[in-house]
């Protein structure tokens, strides 16, 4: 009896932690995981600009959109660019160019991770995986 409890104790466990929830669908990427994905898109160079960060707008059909922005120099613009990160799989896309899907190897790397993690497998993400957010 003791044995069967403690399978029963740890299977429980197992799904309470996993990314999927009840009904097998994958949880949503959060803002701060995206806000992950953006940084290891984008060279290091430009996350080490001076007064660098993320600027969050606003959610729309699914997507999470930022802002890139740094110090500036006198009488040019703040702005570096603008990105938008797929909530459902993580995919990365310039948010200024129609349809370019962002992609290094540091962020396969962390998009394989956060997939795994919020309970997306590969079968379900081809399923869902989307053109972008601009893409007509």
């Amino acid at each position: 009896m003791k044995r069967s409890y403690s399978a029963l104790v740890i299977a429980v466990l197992s799904l309470a932690t996993s990314g999927a929830d009840a009904a097998g669908a994958p949880r949503a990427v959060s803002v701060q995981e995206a806000e992950k994905l953006i940084l290891e898109a984008l060279p290091l160079q430009t996350r080490q600009l001076p007064s660098f960060s993320l600027e969050r707008g606003t959610d729309d059909r699914g997507y999470y959109f930022f802002s890139a922005v740094w110090a500036g120099v006198p009488n040019g613009s703040t702005m570096i660019g603008g990105y938008a990160v797929d909530s459902a799989t993580g995919d990365v896309f310039d948010a200024v160019s129609e349809c370019n899907e962002l992609s290094t190897p540091a962020l396969r790397k962390l998009q394989a991770q956060i997939r795994r993690r919020i309970g997306l497998s590969d079968a379900k993400y081809n399923k869902i995986k989307q053109k972008g957010p601009l893409c007509s």
